[in-house]
């Protein structure tokens, strides 16, 4: 209830614009889509559920459906030009196309498993792996497949990488492993693993040293010895992100959960969150450079840009995230992020990623936002102040869905800059009062309370 209050109310205020970077395109269709794929400004595929196959030949203004001749769930696509491509899919499906997309037709391969995703390294040769454990190789285009190999892992195959003929990489579902081959995907050699075996849903690299995976809870780690050695980089969310995409070794974007659209553009020293408006799950992005991408996902969203994802500013001094959750757990969440920037002002900055909330929904629809200190008040699920300011008080206003109160709020204690942070109530602090330093979560069970403010005081 809460998301079509949501989309209802954002369709009718803000029309197709759900963000000042991001477009959405109507795509037609209400199928979840888990894959895009682009060969120039104007041609584009992307695929889904229930064999759905769409196609756009003007950058994605009009995208129509075309017969797959399948209704198996279709993974990934991949085009060689503006005529041949080819997608992988459940149960053994690839098909491919000569005609741009217009008409399909079945490769054999001799397996059942689950197709998850190509590589290809050029117009002939490529790769591709089931969820089972089975690694095929083309080298005609995908004409023709050959199991070339098993690896040894029961955790599911999630997504495959070649930089070359020799090296790539495979990442797993379960436990998030990271596997690598150097003879073409005939062997592979265990490399990593997640901790807390969190799930790797995507792998990327840009050349043999450096490259990057994404997965549960907001995970993203980077190698920059091929794989050998892994680090985590700091994604600044909790939301498991589906997918990646590196155009070269400092502009990447990630997908996934809760509206979430991350970049960076120095190789994931800093990541930016773009809130795109759209509560649902992406599972794809693509750019064909630094500025051009689209990224797809859940019922048959298709998101746009044209200017890398958002406009050019310079990183806050610093920035933290609060997510506040009813007794309904994730299902009743949402992240508000804080901080402060040297262009902030005490109203809606867009630039730096802040847009006005429609007004709250009604009682029993949850709902969680950032009062702005203006006249009259608007919301935001972003709230920078400027950096210059030695005193900041944020005002959070939100309600619990049917399932009621207690309401959980969690935050990285270790991110704020110098100086106190405290969350209180809105009466001096005489129900709630904690240091946001010493711990990193608080649970609220007085329902009466529909409001608290971070309070920060400088050093002076």
């Amino acid at each position: 209830m809460k998301y079509f209050y949501f989309l209802l109310l954002s369709f009718l205020l803000f029309s197709k614009v759900i963000y000042t970077q991001w477009t959405a395109q109507s795509s037609g269709v209400s199928t979840h889509l888990y894959s895009v794929y682009f060969v120039d400004e104007n041609h584009g595929w992307s695929c889904g559920t229930n064999g759905v196959v769409l196609r756009t030949t003007n950058s994605g203004s009009n995208w129509s459906l075309v017969p797959s001749g399948t209704s198996e769930i279709l993974l990934d696509i991949f085009f060689f030009d503006i005529n041949e491509g080819i997608f992988v899919g459940q149960n053994g499906t690839i098909k491919k196309s000569s005609d741009g997309g217009l008409t399909w037709y079945s490769i054999t391969t001799g397996t059942t498993g689950n197709f998850t995703n190509m590589s290809f390294l050029d117009n002939n040769r490529g790769w591709t792996c089931t969820t089972e454990d089975e690694v095929f190789q083309t080298t005609d285009s995908g004409n023709s497949w050959l199991l070339i190999s098993n690896v040894p892992t029961t955790n599911i195959l999630q997504k495959i990488r070649f930089i070359d003929a020799n090296t790539g990489w495979i990442c797993t579902q379960i436990n998030g492993e990271i596997w690598k081959t150097t003879n073409g995907g005939n062997s592979w050699s265990y490399k990593y693993e997640t901790a807390s075996n969190k799930s790797l849903l995507e792998i990327e690299f840009i050349n043999n040293d450096i490259g990057w995976a994404v997965g549960q809870d907001g995970i993203i780690i980077k190698s920059t010895d091929g794989g050998e050695n892994w680090s985590q980089q700091t994604s600044g969310t909790v939301y498991s992100q589906f997918g990646c995409f590196f155009y070269d070794i400092n502009h990447g974007w990630t997908v996934g959960d809760e509206e979430h659209i991350i970049r960076t553009s120095d190789g994931g020293d800093n990541w930016i969150i773009d809130r795109t408006g759209n509560v649902f799950e992406l599972y794809d992005v693509y750019f064909l450079d630094n500025n051009f991408g689209w990224a797809v996902g859940y019922d048959g969203t298709i998101l746009h840009t044209d200017n890398w994802g958002g406009f050019p500013f310079t990183l806050a001094t610093w920035m933290n995230e609060i997510v506040v959750e009813d007794s309904s757990g994730t299902e009743a969440s949402e992240v508000l992020t804080f901080g402060q920037h040297s262009d902030a002002t005490d109203s809606i900055d867009s630039l730096l990623g802040e847009y006005e909330l429609p007004p709250p929904p009604p009682a029993l629809i949850f709902d969680a936002r950032f009062n702005l200190p203006t006249n009259p008040i608007v919301s935001s699920f972003i709230d920078y102040r400027n950096s210059s300011k030695n005193e900041i008080i944020w005002k959070m206003q939100f309600q619990p869905d049917g399932m009621g109160y207690p309401m959980s709020f969690t935050w990285d204690s270790t991110a704020f800059p110098e100086g106190t942070f405290y969350l209180k109530d809105l009466i001096n602090g005489n129900f709630v009062f904690l240091n946001m330093k010493n711990q990193s979560s608080y649970t609220l069970t007085e329902q009466a309370i529909t409001s608290l403010l971070i309070s920060y005081r400088g050093e002076c």
